[in-house]
C-alpha cells in the first residue's frame, strides 16, 4: 500500500511541475512575470550582460492597452532600481518608420526579489507582489528562440517580448497605434513546428491601470500573426490584418491584395550578452543536482502519511571537442545518492531506505555560445530496486523504484569568465550555475529541485 501511495503522489506532483527558482545566489529568471490576482497585465524582465530591461504591459485610464519600460546596470541581482519611462509617436503596425519622441519619465521603479521566481515591485502605482508566469510545464521542444527582447534594428522604438516554455510560445509586440499612442498586441500558443507559430493577433482593452483596482480586460482579434525562427537569434514576424487561418495561407505575407494589409519584419535579439568561442569553454563542470519530493495524504481517521524522497546526483560534465558548448557525463566520476523516508502519524510507523548508485548515468549539459544560456538534463538511470525497512514490521519485503531523471534545468551562466587555459591562477573567478526550484501544493506537498555547478579544469 505504501508503494501505491508513493506512485500516486508522484503522479500528482509531476502534473504540476514548473521551474520557480529560490536560491539567493542564482538570479531572477528571464521572461514573463505577473501577479496571478491581476490577470490581464504583466511584466517582462531580461537580465543580460549585467544590464536589466523591463516592460510593464498595462492599461491607460481610457482602457487602451499601453506599455512602459525601464532599464539600467545591475549592481545587485536581487534588488534593482531604475526610472520608468513612456514613449509616444513611434511606428504603427502598417505605418512607415518614424522614431518615437524622447522618453518621458513616469517615476521610480524598484524590484526586490525574494528568490529567482518571486519578487515585490514598487512603482508609481504602488507595491505589487509578482512571480514568474508559468504557461507550459512540458519538456522543452527546441532551443529556439532565445527568451528576451527582440527587434528589427531598422525599426528602433518598437519590438517584441519573446519567451518559449515547453512547446508554447508567448509573444507581446510593443508598438504605437496610428495616433501615436503606445499600444501592445499579443499572440500565444503551441508551436506548429519547432520553428513556426501561427496564431491570433489579439488586442486587449479595459484592463487594470497602473494604480487602479483590478478589472478583467476584453480582447478582439485583429487578424493573424506568423512567426518563423531560422536560428536562436534570427526570425521573421508577419502581421496580416483581418486574416483567418485559411485566408492567411492564401495571402502572401507582404501583399496588400484584396485590401488585406500585411507587414513582415526580420527580427533578432536586441541584447546578445557574452559570447564564448570554442577554446573559451571550460573543460569540465562539477555539478550537484538535487530533487526532493514531500507528499502528504490522509491516514486513518485523523492522521497523515508523509513521504520524503531525495535524489542527489553528483556529476562531472566533460566538454565534447568540436561541439561548441556541449558536455557529456563522465560516468566514472558521477553517482546518485538516494534516500526514502515515510511517517504515518496514525500509527507511529516509519519507513526508510538509502543507497548510493554508481550505475551508468546518462545526461548532457548544453551551453549556448551566444548569451551563455544553459540547459542540464539527467536521464532516468537504469538501476535496481532497493529494500525498504519498516519500524512496524515484520511484513513481506518491499522494493522501491529509485530511478528519476532531471530535465530542463537551466538559466544563464553567472560570472561568465572564459577559460584562460592552463596554468589556471588559483584566484581566477570561475563561472558557476546555481538554481534551486520549489513548488508547493495545497495540503502540504512540495517539490524542490536544483543545480549547483562550478567550472573546473584538470
Amino acid at each position: 500500500m505504501a508503494i501505491l501511495r508513493v506512485a500516486a503522489s508522484r503522479a500528482i506532483v509531476v502534473c504540476t511541475l514548473f521551474l520557480a527558482s529560490a536560491h539567493a545566489i542564482a538570479e531572477p529568471q528571464n521572461g514573463w512575470w505577473w501577479n496571478p490576482n491581476e490577470s490581464g497585465r504583466g511584466y517582462f524582465i531580461e537580465m543580460t550582460g549585467g544590464v536589466l530591461y523591463l516592460a510593464g504591459y498595462i492599461y491607460d485610464s481610457d482602457g487602451r492597452a499601453t506599455w512602459m519600460s525601464a532599464g539600467g546596470a545591475v549592481t545587485d541581482l536581487y534588488s534593482i532600481s531604475g526610472t520608468l519611462q513612456s514613449y509616444r509617436n513611434g511606428q504603427s503596425v502598417f505605418g512607415a518608420y518614424r522614431r518615437p519622441d524622447a522618453a518621458v519619465d513616469v517615476g521610480p521603479i524598484t524590484i526586490t526579489f525574494k528568490d529567482d521566481s518571486h519578487g515585490t515591485m514598487t512603482w508609481p502605482g504602488g507595491t505589487v507582489p509578482i512571480e514568474r508566469q508559468i504557461f507550459d510545464t512540458d519538456e522543452v521542444l527546441v532551443d529556439l528562440p532565445k527568451t528576451g527582447w527582440w527587434w528589427n534594428p531598422a525599426e528602433s522604438g518598437s519590438g517584441y517580448s519573446v519567451e518559449i516554455q515547453g512547446s508554447t510560445l508567448f509573444v507581446v509586440a510593443f508598438m504605437y497605434d496610428e495616433s501615436g499612442n503606445p499600444i501592445w498586441y499579443l499572440t500565444a500558443g503551441a508551436m506548429d513546428s519547432p520553428t513556426h507559430l501561427e496564431g491570433d493577433w489579439l488586442e486587449y482593452a479595459g484592463g487594470q491601470t497602473m494604480a487602479g483596482p483590478y478589472r478583467a480586460p476584453t480582447s478582439r482579434n485583429l487578424g493573424r500573426i506568423a512567426i518563423d525562427f531560422a536560428a536562436i537569434n534570427q526570425g521573421t514576424i508577419t502581421f496580416t490584418e483581418g486574416a483567418t487561418v485559411k485566408r492567411l495561407k492564401k495571402a502572401p505575407a507582404s501583399s496588400s491584395k484584396a485590401g488585406v494589409r500585411s507587414r513582415r519584419s526580420s527580427v533578432v535579439p536586441q541584447f546578445t550578452g557574452p559570447t564564448w568561442t570554442e577554446s573559451q569553454f571550460w573543460p569540465q563542470f562539477l555539478c550537484i543536482l538535487t530533487r526532493k519530493i514531500v507528499t502528504t495524504s490522509e491516514a486513518g481517521t485523523t492522521g497523515t502519511f508523509t513521504t520524503t524522497e531525495t535524489w542527489e546526483y553528483k556529476v562531472r560534465f566533460d566538454v565534447l571537442t568540436g561541439s561548441l558548448g556541449r558536455y557529456s557525463i563522465n560516468d566514472a566520476e558521477s553517482y546518485l545518492d538516494y534516500r526514502y523516508d515515510t511517517v504515518d502519524t496514525s500509527n507511529g510507523c516509519t519507513q526508510s531506505a538509502s543507497r548510493e548508485f554508481y550505475a551508468p548515468l546518462f545526461g548532457e549539459l548544453d551551453i549556448s555560445p551566444v548569451g551563455l544560456y544553459y540547459r542540464v538534463r539527467i536521464f532516468e538511470p537504469i538501476i535496481p530496486f532497493i529494500a525498504v525497512t519498516d519500524s512496524c514490521g515484520p511484513h513481506d519485503p518491499m522494493a522501491l523504484p529509485v530511478g528519476w531523471g532531471l530535465n530542463g534545468l537551466g538559466s544563464t551562466i553567472q560570472r561568465s569568465n572564459p577559460y584562460p587555459g592552463l596554468p589556471l591562477p588559483s584566484s581566477y573567478p570561475r563561472p558557476y550555475m546555481k538554481v534551486n526550484n520549489t513548488h508547493s501544493e495545497p495540503g502540504g506537498s512540495t517539490i524542490e529541485w536544483g543545480l549547483d555547478c562550478l567550472a573546473h579544469a584538470e
